[in-house]
């Protein structure tokens, strides 16, 4: 997979989880999302994923699904909060 597809992929979960704060049977979509709460999302993200690695198999896609899901919350905090540029 390159670059471009892995962003495709990351774009799709952010407007899957844009779709869900709309949805009200979805009340764990918080619509004023802090650095705290993406943070603390992202923890909870990232136990799951390892507990999908941990009992799962290679190519471990129910951990990467939640990586998708990390990396969404990353972007979607960049387009709140802006996010600094790496200095060379």
């Amino acid at each position: 997979m390159n670059r471009l597809e892995v962003y495709d992929a990351i774009d799709t979960e952010r407007s899957y989880q844009e779709h869900g704060k709309k949805d009200e049977n979805k009340p764990d979509m918080i619509n004023d999302l802090h650095v705290g709460d993406t943070l603390t999302a992202i923890r909870v993200n990232l136990e799951k994923a390892e507990s999908a690695w941990y009992i799962g198999s290679v190519p471990h896609q129910e951990s990467l699904e939640y990586l998708r899901k990390i990396a969404a919350l990353c972007v979607q905090a960049g387009e709140i909060y802006g996010l600094p540029k790496r200095k060379p």
